[in-house]
């Protein structure tokens, strides 16, 4: 206990030094460092300027490092592929969930999000959404696209589902 007590002494003189230095601007440590205000940074630089030889390219101020958000830090998740064991996948539910999330975009980023998907499914999912909007992405649709697509519209409209 006797010897424990110099080094605890030791450690903490060490780090009220340490702050103090830091406090009074002696040692960088950012968060305690005041910052130095634009006048002595203007005259310090004039003061190499002029210390400097004519002949040296000039120097380029560094670029700020760019932020990394809390988003950009987190690691993506992979989607499921399968469904849990105790569960069904319910392709009309997802339909309507994805007619109500294309809703609200654009209709010509809609439109290039369905260039890769096939013509039925994005038929089963204009069929849940707002026909305006629908008329919309089909306007910039290629023609003969749009056909195909209005075409299985109308026969997925005209199933009707029997009650057993």
């Amino acid at each position: 206990m006797k010897k424990l007590l110099p080094i605890l002494v030791a450690i903490l003189l060490i780090g009220v030094g340490v702050a103090a230095l830091a406090t009074f601007g002696i040692i960088n440590i950012p968060g305690i460092s005041p910052v130095k205000s634009a006048k002595k940074v203007a005259a310090v630089a004039k003061k190499d300027a002029k210390s400097s030889t004519a002949d040296a390219p000039p120097v380029k101020p560094a670029a700020p490092a760019p932020v990394k958000t809390a988003l950009a830090l987190a690691k993506p998740q992979k989607a499921p592929t399968k469904p849990a064991p105790n569960s069904k996948i319910d392709q009309e539910a997802g339909a309507e969930s994805l007619a109500a999330l294309w809703n609200e975009m654009d209709s010509a980023k809609l439109k290039d999000v369905v260039g890769d998907w096939k013509d039925a499914e994005v038929a089963r999912v204009f069929l849940k959404m707002d026909p305006d909007k629908v008329a919309e992405v089909l306007a910039l649709l290629e023609p003969k696209r749009a056909s195909k697509i209005s075409a299985m519209v109308e026969k997925q409209a005209s199933v009707v589902k029997l009650e057993s």
